[in-house]
Formats: structure tokens, sequence, C-alpha cells
């Protein structure tokens, strides 16, 4: 990525450093030449509070995958430091060339020339101050990491509105709402372009053997931490029964597992946070195009996905909205039990947060039909970010605002008394012994504000480890008629899960969520790093036995949103089936709702799955409950 030049030696962390042969690099200075600011304004959003932000003032040159780009007049950032690795900002300021003017209604207000200021040390957070002294905005979340030893770089931030400007806007609920992304740069890389990078070395790697433990190995075992929820987009919104476009994006903190021998939690809060894995592995985390590096080879890094979920008052689960997968490329380190010396790998108990701008970023995210998500491998050659498999992204065209993130109509908020709407994120890791540790959801609230006109996302609710339907039907302690089973197959893994409820007429219904968790049937040319996908396509059919002679009076089929073509069913005197119609299959990271109505009374039967509309091929038998 971008270098900013480390100034001082640097505060020392107070995490547990792993030694490394390296010395900490030597202060240099950044130059007005080295350096430059990035910002991408969310204009929407802003849009949407009431400001508007003009074309830049003196920038440095054209923008770059959306964002503007502004000279450094001058930098006094000093890093804190683990090792030779970065984990943030110790102290000191940025001064920036350029800007931007502000409107709100018939106010101007100048941001030129400003500058950014570490306001918490401890949470690596800068103000954003104009030339006249006022804070605008806050920069938080900083994503700090070292190149090569030699410098430092802030790959990602959040710039917030200050309390200050929420309540001049007449919007005081919008303090602290995340409306553009920055960064800091060296002038000399595009950024669609990642820098090269030295490769790291780990003695944990992962499958590397344990000294002095004979038998046992270092594994991956990573785990959501924590979970919130912004507003991102509101695209000709007007409130409830409206016909515009909400786009709900993700905060995520994960933490890798702090085992080293003994079992000890990882996630204090949370009843799943002790892995099960008693050795930790490091966890490579490498920019996409910075280096083909150990222990793949290839510039391995995780991915993260992210859904909408209702739970409809009759006790229906369905999937409103689904996210494409967004490229981590960054490794902050955080709350180390070891540092690994290295801003590209996760080291053990480390931890890491990313936030709405980076997760909502104009050049990180891309279709989920390019990962192998069973493998946690991204497939480049004939990705969008390389069409031609050149192994630069130059050829990168970037995308809009909605796509490949979670959008729903604003009426899905308002429509549906008595439902529940529940976010759900995960990372998906390469090796990683267990997925579901690393999922998280949480229930939400959308609320409209009249007197604003304006969308909130209330997100207090308390996040729990572990995908959705978990939560719907607990695999653990099933109620009386339901189930809930995995499904795990040479090409990932699937959860089927059923409710049962006796209606007032006495006939049953059945309720079936199948959640692809991370199957996929994939063909592919090459190998890595110059993988490609040549197709990738989950479940086709699904089917439950039936007693002989049980009559069916109904049977549904839900997919994702509002558009989606209903899949195919019948019935025979011993089975129902749904079939996907052409071009469609149940891919992972999606969840589909089956419903049939029966007079027959509830036990336990049999289930199947297949990737093949015409049930021909390998299918997959689980327990379930059936008519």
């Amino acid at each position: 990525m971008l270098s900013l030049s480390i100034l001082g030696a640097g505060v020392t962390d107070d995490c547990m450093a792993r030694p490394r042969s390296r010395e900490l690099p030597r202060p240099l200075e950044a130059t007005r030449q080295d350096v430059e600011l990035l910002v991408h304004w969310n204009r929407e959003l802003l849009g949407n509070l009431g400001v508007r932000v003009s074309e830049p003032i003196d920038s440095a040159g054209p923008p770059s995958a959306g964002f503007d780009r502004f000279r450094i007049a001058s930098t006094s950032l000093t890093p804190r430091v683990s090792g030779t690795s970065a984990v943030g900002l110790a102290s000191g300021e940025i001064r920036v060339v350029g800007g931007y003017r502000l409107s709100i209604g018939t106010r101007l207000i100048e941001l030129k020339d400003f500058v950014l200021r570490l306001h918490d040390a401890a949470q690596s957070q800068l103000d954003v101050i104009s030339s006249n002294g006022e804070i605008l905005f806050r920069a938080d979340r900083a994503m700090v990491e070292s190149s090569n030893g030699k410098s430092i770089q802030i790959s990602a931030m959040d710039l917030r509105l200050s309390r200050r400007l929420a309540e001049e806007i007449g919007r005081p609920s919008a303090t602290d709402w995340q409306v553009a992304a920055a960064r800091i740069w060296n002038a000399h890389t595009s950024v669609r372009t990642e820098p090269r990078i030295e490769c790291p070395a780990s003695d944990r790697w992962p499958g590397r053997p344990v000294p002095e433990h004979p038998g046992e190995t270092y594994q991956v075992d990573v785990l959501m931490a924590g979970l919130w929820a912004q507003l991102t987009g509101c695209s000709d919104c007007t409130g409830p029964g409206g016909s515009g476009r909400i786009k709900v994006t993700p905060t995520t903190a994960l933490r890798n597992n702090v085992n080293l021998g003994t079992l000890v939690s990882t996630v204090l809060a949370d009843s799943n946070g002790t892995s099960a894995v008693r050795f930790a592995a490091d966890i490579p985390w490498r920019a996409k195009f910075s280096a083909n590096c150990p222990p793949y080879h290839n510039d391995q890094h995780p991915m993260l996905v992210w859904n909408l979920y209702r739970l409809d008052a009759d006790g229906g689960l369905r999937q409103v909205a689904r996210s494409g997968a967004k490229h981590a490329h960054v490794a902050a380190n955080a709350l180390c039990v070891e540092n690994p010396g290295s801003n590209h790998v996760l080291g053990r108990g480390c931890q890491d947060v990313y936030g709405p701008g980076d997760n909502d970023a104009p050049d990180t995210l891309g279709p989920r039909s390019e990962v192998i998500p069973s493998r946690g491998i991204w497939a480049r050659c004939g990705s969008i970010y390389d069409p031609e498999c050149s192994g630069e992204p130059q050829k990168f065209r970037g995308y809009d605002a909605y796509t490949y993130r979670a959008v729903v109509p604003e009426r899905e908020f308002a429509a549906h008394r008595g439902g529940r709407h529940v976010l759900e994120a995960w990372y998906v890791v390469r090796d990683d012994v267990n997925p579901y540790n690393t999922m998280m959801h949480k229930d939400i609230v959308a609320v409209w504000q009249p007197e604003q006109h304006l969308w909130t996302i209330d997100d207090r609710a308390a996040p729990v480890i572990g995908p959705v339907i978990d939560s719907w039907v607990d695999p653990r302690a099933p109620h009386q008629d339901e189930a809930n089973s995995e499904i795990s197959t040479p090409s990932g893994r699937l959860k089927a899960a059923v409710r049962v409820v006796r209606e007032e007429d006495g006939r049953y219904r059945y309720d079936y969520a199948i959640m692809n968790v991370d199957f996929a049937a994939v063909k592919t040319s090459g190998k890595e790093p110059d993988l490609r996908m040549i197709a990738s396509h989950g479940i086709e059919t699904f089917e439950v036995e039936t007693s002989r002679g049980a009559k069916i009076d109904a049977m549904s089929f839900v997919g994702v949103g509002d558009a989606y073509e209903p899949w195919l069913s019948t019935s025979t005197s011993s089975s129902a089936r749904w079939r996907a119609p052409s071009g469609d299959s149940l891919t992972w990271g999606t969840l589909y709702r089956f419903r049939l109505v029966s007079t027959a009374s509830p036990t336990k039967r049999h289930g199947r799955i297949s990737s093949d509309r015409s049930g021909r091929s390998v299918s997959y038998v689980f327990d379930t409950i059936g008519p």
C-alpha cells in the first residue's frame, strides 16, 4: 500500500513480541513528495444528511478508484510498535495541502489545508480539524502497518461526523456516522496496486509440527469477537412504505485463537468463544497482488461476507440480503498475546477491527463466485481485479456504490410487523477448522426518524457467535419437532434445519431452512497463484421423505429478497421435492426456505440434497423431520 515514514523509534506496545532478527527501523522523514492522503466520500449518505462536498481543491492528481488525492505538507505521527510491527499511533499530526468546501444550506465550511491530529492513542483516533480550528470529523479504526520494516502506512481509516457537525446539520443522531474512508499512501503507488512486501517468516504456519509435542500441529481457528451495523447508503429513501434502497454495512472484529497447549477463552463474552484447537497457528494476511509468500505461495488473505435475515412473526426464517466478498488486506494485530512482528500475519491472540469505510470501499469487494469457500482460496485469474491474468490489477474497472453490498428496499423494515431483522457476518479463512465460530450475528432495528427525515439503525443487541440458523434451531438442544443437521461433504458444509408448527386448522406446517455454509461445486484451471475459476455452483435439489400416503396440501419456496425465481415443487406418495430453475442454485453463504403443509404429524425422516438439478449426481442424506 502506501508509505508514511516512521519519524521516531516509536512507542513500544505492551503485548509480547516474538523475537525477530530485524531491528526496529531507524527514523525517516516523510516529505510532501513521498506521501499522499486519499479520501473517498460517501456523497450520497452525506447528501441525505444535508451536506454537500465540493470537488477536491488543490488535489495531488486525478482520483484513483474513487479516492481523491492530496499532498501531505508535513507529518509528526509516531507509531506504536511491537517488535518490527506497527500496532497503532502514539502521537503527532498530519498537515494536508488542499481539501474541500462543505455546503450546509447556505453556509459554506472550508475544509482546506486541514490537520489530522491524534486524539486518542489507545484507539488510534485522529481529529480532522479545519484551518480555523473546528473539529468536523474524527478518523478512527486506523489500520496502521509497517512496510518492509522501514516505514508505516495507514491502509484504512473511517471518517466520522463529529457531534458539533451533526448538531449543526440538525441530525444529532448521526453523530459518529462513518461518511468517508481515508488512507495514507505512497505518492508513487496506485490506489489499485498493493505494495510488494517482504515475505514474513513463521515457525507456526498451519500444519507445522509443534516442538516438544509429538503428533501436534499448529491449526487455524479464527473467532469473531464483535459485530456492529451502520446504514451506509439510502437511495431515494422517503420513509416507511417508500421505494428507496438501504445499504447495511458491518463493522467486524475478529481474534485469532489464544491457545498454546491449554484451552482458554479467546472471546470472553460468548459461550462459543473458546477454541478446541490446542496450538494456534499464525494466519497469513496479505493484500491482493502484494506478494506470493509462504505458506501457500500466493497473496493469501481472508474474505468477509455478510447477510441480512428476517425472522417473521409466524416463526419462519428468510434471508433478505447478501453482500459480495470483501478482501482483507492487513492485520492490525491489536491486543496480541504474541505479536508476530508483521502486519501481514495475524498472530496468536491478535485482534483486527474493520470498519464500514473499509468494508464498503470501492476497491476491496468482489463476487463470491470467485472464491472456493471451503478452502479459503480466491481465484485471482479472470477475477474482476485481474481479468487478463497478468498478476496486476491494471484492468480493474471498479463497481458502483451498491454492487456487492447488502441492499434491501426500505419498505422491508416497515412492512413486516412482529418480525425481527438479524445481521450475520463471517470471515472465510483458509484451513480454518471451525467456520461456525468465525461467524457472528445480532438483531438490528431500522428506525425512521421523521423529524430528521432519516433512517437509523439500532444495533445495541448483544452479538452471538455462530450462524443465524443455529439460533433459529439450536443444534445442541432442539425443541420438540425441531432439528438442525450439519451436512459435511468433500466440497464444503451445509446446514439443514426444520421447525414444525401445528396450525389452528389441525394441519402441520414444516419450515425447512437450508443454509449453504461453504459448499461449492467448482471447476478451475491452472494453479495458485494463477488459479482461474471456470464454473461454480451450489445445491440444485432438495427433497424430504414422507410417509406413504401423507397428504401434502401446499408447498412453497422463498429465496433471497424479493427478486428470485421460485424452485419447482413436486410431491409423490413418498417424498416432497424442490428443484432449482435453470441458472439458479443455492450458492455458498446463502439460505433458502422451503415450506410444506400436511395433515400428517411430524416424525423422524431423511432429507436429501444434490448439486445436480436432475438429482442423479452425488447426493447427500441427512436427518430431519417430515410428515
